[in-house]
């Protein structure tokens, strides 16, 4: 169904002043009710209401988290598009939207908004003035599509760009999703289409735990769990994170491959998101017992230990055991590792051609944009 349906017939290219009756966006003008059902009132304030935004590293659940919200009656969790992420480090004083809808095209997910006329989004982002909200307005539109009110956001490291986002949210709450470095190392080496493995994995999940607790520490409300609780402890964990996020739990969270759009349309859409058609791998925790070597624990260990333990992960090497492995101190350990740490893998080259296209793709746009517009 085209948003034009919405707006045909008051749709007009523009620029009168505000009246009760209309709502003055920019150069396109609509009746408050057209205004209303597009979701672009209060343009100029907070486009977003009661967003829930997950702080979550790669390779750590955040795919199955964000489809069991979209299984909720009132969420949409659209896939990623990295709209917020790419565009936060752009030039804020200029007119973006074509580049914002040329990196929408490229997005690896498949939204309903992909449906309607290029001319039509292009329209919706002529309403907005910045980045952020021309971005909360293609969020805001795909959410009318789907008749969802609310918003489950899955971004990477969303710590780095929280003020970006914050200019067009109103009352958002967040949701900070941890999992055991080691296993997200083992995850993140298995990625044919990740750079790097243990050290690239172990400083990003640093770096994301300690951005999230200090924006913790700020007084945001953001609502703890962890991946391991999510999938053996599924209902609890869950019932758990709706009651401090003030939402009303729904069986069909539970039931998400059969209740979440994005399940049947992003599952084979790259390697990263096979799992999302699965049911909940309720044992999938413990897997670098057997998988990394004693150094690579060590590293992690060493690294990320004290974050681990506020978490719960307790250490796995014995107590008496070199502290660095097969090395003298953690910078000659680091060294050994960084020597073997891949940049590409083999396994991306077994990957279908048109996902290498659309991988490849996007990463060329990200970089075009920020050689040309990157602050």
């Amino acid at each position: 169904m085209p948003l034009s349906f919405l707006a045909r017939g008051t749709l007009c290219r523009c620029f009168v002043a505000a009246q009760n009756s209309s709502t003055r966006v920019g150069r396109v003008c609509y009746s408050a009710d057209i205004a209303r059902k597009l979701g672009v009132f209060e343009l100029h304030h907070k486009l977003l209401v009661n967003p829930v935004f997950l702080m979550c590293s790669e390779r750590s659940g955040s795919n199955l988290i964000a489809r069991i919200f979209d299984a909720h009656p009132d969420f949409f969790a659209p896939s990623p598009a990295h709209l917020f992420r790419v565009f936060s480090t752009l030039d804020q004083n200029r007119d973006l939207s074509a580049e914002i809808l040329r990196m929408f095209d490229r997005k690896l997910g498949i939204w309903m908004l992909d449906n309607q006329p290029q001319a039509e989004r292009a329209a919706l982002l002529a309403q907005a003035r910045t980045s952020a909200e021309k971005i909360a307005t293609l969020l805001n539109a795909e959410g009318r599509l789907r008749n969802r009110p609310r918003l489950f956001l899955k971004e990477n490291s969303t710590h780095s760009f929280l003020p970006f986002i914050e200019q067009v949210s109103r009352n958002p709450t967040y949701v900070l999703m941890v999992r055991d470095p080691r296993d997200m190392a083992v995850s993140w080496v298995n990625a044919p289409t990740l750079r790097g493995g243990v050290l690239r994995s172990a400083r990003r999940w640093l770096s994301d735990v300690e951005g999230a607790l200090q924006a913790d520490k700020e007084g945001r409300r953001i609502v703890h769990l962890t991946y391991e609780s999510l999938i053996s402890q599924s209902e609890d964990t869950l019932r758990r994170v709706c009651k401090e996020l003030d939402i009303e739990f729904s069986p069909v969270m539970l039931e998400h491959v059969s209740n979440s759009e994005g399940v049947a349309q992003d599952a084979g859409r790259t390697a990263l998101w096979q799992n999302l058609s699965r049911d909940i791998m309720r044992d999938n925790f413990n897997k670098f017992q057997g998988r990394l070597d004693d150094n690579e624990i060590a590293y992690i260990e060493t690294l990320c230990g004290p974050l681990m333990a506020q978490f719960g992960y307790a250490k796995s090497r014995p107590a008496d055991a070199p502290p660095f492995g097969s090395e003298d101190n953690f910078d000659d350990l680091e060294a050994a590792l960084k020597a073997r740490e891949p940049w590409t893998k083999p396994a991306y080259q077994d990957l279908p051609q048109d996902e290498r296209a659309r991988l490849k793709a996007w990463s060329a746009l990200k970089q075009e944009l920020d050689d040309k517009y990157g602050l």
